[in-house]
């Protein structure tokens, strides 16, 4: 972020010198202060709209946000001085890959709401624009996060349409990144057909796909074990979906009919066989490279050696917090598991990891990811469990960009 400490000092300053206007409210009087200001750099893949409005909600103040023309952002500020202060700094702390400018306007004493101007979510494939108002508390009091999301929330139930609120599940997001609503935790994993790039179901936890390059007898093995360890969605018994990590399997759309038939008619170790038949007749290769492209267009920072090979290995695991099979690019935090070097004998260590019980009370993207994440770090792999004689560690074969090992989640410059 270009946009340093003393930078954002001194335009504090000078937002502090003028465009100062004074209210009385009870017996207190306020100075009241407007600000214009512009997001410039990488606004494309994050919230930064939705996260003005979450900071206008929180310190209580009016004015607007609108996407520009030229991609940059546009935003107004308007309330209290000390609390225009803290929104600025807000604003600055959470634009780490992005120029943030201000400078001060004229207090408009007839601007009475914040309004995020033409909301839309490709995330969850809300395409509708809506404005989404927030209209200021009696009083000048900042409240906690948990209680802005609620807010924030009120706001999107009220605006979007009955349509748009389904698709919208138990969680939502803004450009490319999403914001959860209440504190669900995942349960379990259960895998599911993923028959069209962009088709994923709405509204669950996490979402992992199993991608594979080629038909061969480590595919074959890896969709086996699956079978063999991981029940459908619907026999996980989970009933809400926001406790469920859905684990999506590319199947070529004209198949789709016969392989539900023959995966819902085979039971107990018979299922293990069912690998063979997939690869060969039903997995949608292509489609999975299409994923692949995806993830490494651009890749992340510890993804480019890997997006630079000819990832013609595998097989490869991959967990976002949203649906991620049309993103591009994909941008983190996300998991990428890349088992290339391990024997097939050792596939049921990793899908029991994707089906064990992630108890994780952060809800946060980076949070669940990296509960995944230490969920197979616990993994212990014998010298024989390689197909390299190099002295390989799990730790080696996990991708997890833009996730902090503390379970948040850090920056990630690309």
């Amino acid at each position: 972020m270009r946009t340093t400490a003393y930078h954002i000092a001194l335009l504090i300053a000078t937002v502090l010198a003028s465009g100062s206007a004074s209210r009385t409210t009870g017996a207190a009087s306020q100075e009241l202060r407007a600000i214009s200001g512009a997001v410039r750099g990488d606004v494309q893949r994050v919230s930064f709209r939705a996260m003005i409005l979450h900071v206008a909600i929180a310190y209580n103040l009016v004015g607007s946000v609108n996407r520009n023309a030229d991609v940059t952002l546009h935003f107004i500020l308007q309330g209290d001085k000390s609390l225009i202060d803290h929104a600025v700094m807000t604003i600055s702390k959470k634009s780490s890959n992005a120029e943030v400018s201000v400078s001060p306007i004229a207090v408009d004493p007839d601007l009475r709401r914040f309004t995020l101007i033409a909301w839309t979510s490709p995330s969850r494939h809300i395409t509708n624009p809506y404005d989404l108002v927030f209209t200021p508390r009696a009083n000048d009091k900042t409240i906690p996060m948990e209680e802005t999301m609620k807010v924030y929330r009120e706001i999107l139930k009220a605006t979007l349409n009955d349509e748009d609120l389904q698709k919208l599940g138990n969680s939502e997001g803004d450009d490319g990144h999403e914001i959860h609503i209440g504190k669900p935790r995942i349960l379990d994993t259960g895998y599911s057909e993923l028959k069209k790039l962009g088709k994923e179901e709405a509204g669950y936890g996490l979402y992992s796909y199993a991608v594979l390059t080629s038909d061969s007898a480590r595919s074959a093995a890896f969709l086996g074990e699956i079978f063999k360890a991981i029940p459908s969605v619907g026999g996980t018994g989970v009933p809400k979906r926001a406790q469920l990590n859905i684990f999506y399997i590319p199947i070529k759309a004209d198949k789709s009919a016969a392989f539900t038939e023959l995966s819902t008619n085979t039971s107990g170790e018979e299922k293990a066989k069912l690998g063979a038949e997939l690869s060969k007749s039903f997995y949608n290769f292509k489609m999975a490279r299409a994923i692949l492209n995806h993830v490494c267009n651009p890749p992340a920072n510890n993804m480019k050696d890997l997006c630079t090979g000819a990832m013609a290995g595998g097989p490869y695991i991959f967990t976002y917090a949203r649906p991620a099979s049309s993103l591009e690019p994909v941008s983190p935090p996300f998991l990428f598991v890349d088992l290339s070097n391990v024997r097939q004998e050792a596939f049921p260590e990793f899908i029991d990891a994707f089906r064990s019980q992630v108890k994780q009370e952060d809800v946060a993207d980076g949070a669940k990811i990296h509960s995944m994440r230490l969920t197979i770090l616990n993994i212990t792999l014998t010298a024989a469990s390689w197909i390299v004689p190099v002295k390989a560690a799990i730790a080696d074969i996990i991708h997890d960009a833009g996730v902090a090992h503390d379970g948040g989640e850090r920056e990630s410059k690309q």
